[in-house]
């Protein structure tokens, strides 16, 4: 006969720790941008504190107070005088951003990246490299690389990861540097993604992948 008890069965999700993040993490430029379909090719197992080797990319070095992914969007209501509900909900603008303050400056490698509005040349007498502005209308192409956020949970796993990926991004952030003896030279970056009209629909700004 029943007792009318009935048994406990956990509900899903939880408690996890091992499912929290934190970082550092890690930020590459101009990784090579997957097919649809398909996440960025990382070298995975990933050991504990060691940047993950990315196909085509440059790891870029400090930053103050690490990176941030952010994917939102915008709605537009459609309303009809008949309804007092909106009939449904467009989508009026997505955005996708990777932003922080970077603090490795003297380094061309990376900067370029920074600066899409300037035109690059190496060039030069003395050997160096030189950036030039004014009188673009339009950013160059090259000049909006991929940006690509690797974070691992904690404690250390090294065999999963995620990664948050535009595929082709623009800074808006105005390039600024102080130099002064009171602190390290900054430059605070916003990575906005541009569409890219070639993938399909759904797949045309970024993607969030996780190796689980």
């Amino acid at each position: 006969m029943s007792s009318g008890i009935m048994p406990f069965v956990a509900p899903p999700g939880g408690r996890d720790a091992s499912k929290v993040m934190i970082g550092p993490g890690w930020l590459y430029l101009s990784a090579t941008i997957p097919a649809t379909g398909q996440p960025p090719t990382i070298t995975a197992p990933i050991p504990p504190n060691t940047p993950p080797a990315v196909t085509g990319a440059t790891l870029v070095g400090y930053t103050k107070d690490g990176s941030k992914f952010s994917s939102g969007f915008t709605l537009t209501p459609i309303e009809a005088d008949e309804s007092k509900a909106p009939l449904w909900q467009q989508v009026n603008v997505e955005t996708v951003t990777i932003d922080g303050t970077l603090m490795q400056l003297f380094d061309p490698a990376v900067i370029e990246s920074f600066l899409p509005n300037m035109v690059m040349s190496t060039t030069t007498t003395p050997a160096g490299t030189l950036y030039t502005v004014g009188g673009l209308v339009n950013v160059p192409t090259a000049n909006l690389p991929s940006v690509l956020l690797i974070g691992q949970p904690r404690p250390p796993n090294d065999a999963k990861y995620v990664s948050a990926m535009i595929y082709s991004a623009m800074n808006v952030d105005a390039f600024v540097f102080n130099l002064t003896r009171k602190a390290a030279a900054e430059t605070t970056f916003k990575f906005e993604a541009q569409p890219v009209s070639s993938r399909p629909l759904g797949d045309q700004l970024g993607q969030v992948f996780y190796l689980t």
